[in-house]
């Protein structure tokens, strides 16, 4: 671990108040479009015992939405962590990338979409078809054909098991080609992440004078979560709208598992050929989440997923001065070096569809 500096955040006086859009209509505005879809779930009511299924809606947003079928600049998904934690903080992607198309949702349970009050609405597998069910959306409505993902923290959690999920579904090989998945922050073993913090905040403890867990628990946020002097406002207004009913039990038994035998690119023998995507790995500098959590656990697991022989492009970064949320503290090295592995990507693409 980095040497620790420990440090006090300069709180804002004054409250927040975003407002709330819960249209369920879309709306398309020059060159975004937003709107609410979907989002049908089956489980088990906690009240009386029997299996239900509701429809609930989900938020979504695309920027540059124009520009989605872009040869040259595949479209970013982008997913929000938490859980419940919606994608507001995300919003200075959509601004780095004015020749992309960004689309942004808010899961289930935060933000603009709805949110159950029975916590057995919430798991992993339900987020995941949520996901699954979005991608088809946009290629059904909007054309959506090639794309890049990135998942933050838990969204990266998502994001991974998205990718299992349509390697192993034969159902899913016609969906829209992942090209890139990006797990920044993400959490290999939530379990050990949250052991780690224990100790991080011990350090804390032992480091400065603090009489109130609060102080603790501040200096923490400011230290290995974000290291701005005071709370970016767009990482306010996701706290100020994050769901109430489910969060970190949702996914503290979570470890990742190698992704399932895939099928070489070139065999002519099977139907089913599949896209190995490129990986990019990121974490910041202070983040709570370790360097082995983040990035060396997934490599040794990409590694060992290559039953076919087939090489993953794996590029990995850590961002100088940052914290858990390094699109915020350092927003200027995390969306150049984005840029540049979705750029590369995209080229390579290209020239494989020229030969």
């Amino acid at each position: 671990m980095p040497t620790q500096h420990i440090r006090r955040r300069r709180i804002r006086s004054g409250s927040f108040s975003p407002s709330k859009n819960d249209d369920s209509q879309s709306t398309d505005t020059r060159n975004t479009s937003v709107g609410m879809m979907s989002a049908k779930r089956d489980y088990i009511s906690s009240s009386s015992g029997m299996p239900v299924n509701v429809d609930f809606r989900m938020f979504y947003s695309i920027s540059n939405a124009n520009r989605i079928s872009s040869i040259t600049k595949k479209p970013l998904l982008c997913i929000h962590g938490g859980p419940g934690i919606p994608s507001d903080y995300l919003v200075g992607l959509s601004n780095a990338f004015p020749n992309r198309t960004v689309i942004l949702y808010d899961q289930i349970g935060c933000g603009k979409s709805n949110e159950p009050s029975d916590i057995n609405a919430y798991s992993i597998d339900n987020s995941v078809q949520d996901l699954v069910d979005l991608v088809q959306f946009l290629k059904t409505r909007y054309g959506l054909n090639q794309f890049h993902m990135l998942g933050h923290s838990f969204g990266g959690i998502i994001a991974y098991e998205y990718m299992k999920k349509t390697f192993a579904n034969k159902n899913l090989i016609n969906s829209p080609t992942l090209l890139s998945i990006t797990l920044s922050s993400t959490q290999f073993d939530v379990h050990q992440v949250d052991k780690d913090s224990e100790s991080q905040m011990d350090v804390i403890r032992d480091s400065e004078n603090y009489s109130t867990t609060e102080e603790v628990n501040q200096s923490f946020q400011q230290t290995f979560v974000c290291r701005t002097e005071s709370l970016p406002q767009p990482l306010q207004v996701a706290f100020s709208r994050r769901g109430k009913v489910c969060g970190q039990e949702m996914i503290q038994d979570y470890i990742a598992e190698p992704l399932p035998p895939t099928f070489q690119k070139n065999d002519a023998n099977t139907d089913n050929n599949i896209m190995l995507p490129s990986i990019l790995l990121t974490r910041g500098e202070f983040d709570f989440v370790t360097a082995r959590q983040s990035i060396d656990n997934w490599k040794e697991t990409f590694a060992r997923s290559n039953y076919d022989h087939s090489i993953f492009d794996i590029d990995a970064l850590t961002v100088n001065n940052s914290g858990h949320y390094s699109m915020l503290d350092n927003s200027s090295l995390y969306t150049d070096a984005l840029d540049t592995f979705l750029s590369r990507t995209d080229n390579a693409e290209l020239k494989a569809r020229k030969q």
